[in-house]
């Protein structure tokens, strides 16, 4: 039975795979925050510089050059964080869909959801229809995601100052 703008006790399966989506995003941003950190040995540098999910990417690759000469790194490590940051770009944009678009049309037997975007960028249309597997495959591939990033950013190591003296 198709129900049109549900409300929390309407939402059946779609809160749990929702709140593991938001808990993925959440541990994601918490990596890119220590990557952030660690690449220019500032631990407030996360603070001071919030990057959007579809900016990263390209960010990361920046901040990564920027501060090649403090940071010894394999450039296909480089090259894998770069690539992870932008496969997680859609699935944060997921999550944003979800968080501030307008539920509009819940239908438990097909497993889908439609969506009204608040804003839409150029290209996408007004409403989007979203599966559970969707939102179930977006929350594992940024698990794992997370994961590649948590070992790539082991190792990425500082140069000692102190070496050349």
């Amino acid at each position: 039975m198709k129900r049109y703008f549900p409300d929390a006790d309407d939402i059946g399966p779609f809160g749990p795979s929702f709140l593991r989506l938001m808990f993925a995003c959440a541990e994601l941003d918490r990596r890119v925050a220590h990557m952030q950190n660690l690449i220019t040995d500032d631990r407030t540098y996360s603070d001071k510089h919030l990057w959007s999910s579809q900016k990263r990417a390209k960010k990361m690759r920046k901040l990564l050059r920027k501060h090649s000469c403090n940071l010894v790194i394999q450039t296909e490590d480089r090259e894998q964080i770069v690539n992870a940051l932008r496969k997680a770009a859609a699935h944060c944009d997921l999550r944003d869909l979800l968080t501030h678009g307008q539920w509009w049309k819940l239908d438990p037997d097909r497993g889908t959801i439609e969506v009204r975007r608040d804003k839409r960028r150029r290209g996408e249309k007004r409403f989007a229809k979203v599966t559970l597997a969707k939102i179930d495959r977006a929350e594992s591939e940024l698990a794992d995601l997370e994961v590649e990033l948590d070992k790539l950013s082991r190792r990425i190591r500082r140069k000692d100052a102190r070496a050349g003296r």
